[in-house]
């Protein structure tokens, strides 16, 4: 029988009738440690075993399989641990040097006092957004007085 491809994210999975999910090749193991692990345990649970193709100690058929993909889980998981621990350091250290995160506001804080007094006064969001150069929902997002209100321009005095 001709294995189904099953496509999942970066590496081509196959699933055979004769119960082994089997994979080209394992060489990406650590980049989709955790997903594989799931489709293991997810398969493990329906008899079905996984085995690699190219890369031999990548086999939960065998008890030496099983034990080589743990620890390389394992190892996986700490790197990741590591990797979000140093990038949260550098976070730390970015703060404290004044840098801001995300995207920068399209308008000053008087453009959007500004624009509030227009919308108080009258003018239509789509004539106020085409002033400042700005999409009508960057308006409408200013206008509402929290981010899930609509509507509350009218509050401001």
């Amino acid at each position: 029988m001709t294995p189904a491809p099953l496509s999942i994210g970066l590496v081509g999975y196959y699933c055979v009738a004769a119960g082994i999910f089997r994979v080209h090749r394992a060489h990406i193991f650590p980049v989709v440690c955790s997903s594989l692990a799931r489709l293991c345990s997810y398969f493990g649970k329906r008899g079905a075993g996984f085995k690699s193709l190219k890369d031999s100690w990548a086999d939960t058929t065998t008890p030496h399989g099983r034990l080589m993909l743990t620890v390389l889980g394992g190892l996986a998981e700490f790197e990741r641990e590591l990797i979000r621990a140093r990038t949260g350091e550098g976070r730390i250290r970015a703060k404290a040097r004044g840098v801001k995160f995300g995207r920068p506001p399209k308008m000053t804080p008087h453009q959007r006092q500004e624009a509030l007094q227009r919308l108080h006064a009258g003018e239509t969001m789509a004539d106020v957004a085409r002033t400042y150069a700005v999409d009508a929902a960057t308006i409408s997002r200013l206008a509402a007085s929290s981010p899930f209100e609509h509507g509350a321009a009218g509050a401001v005095q």
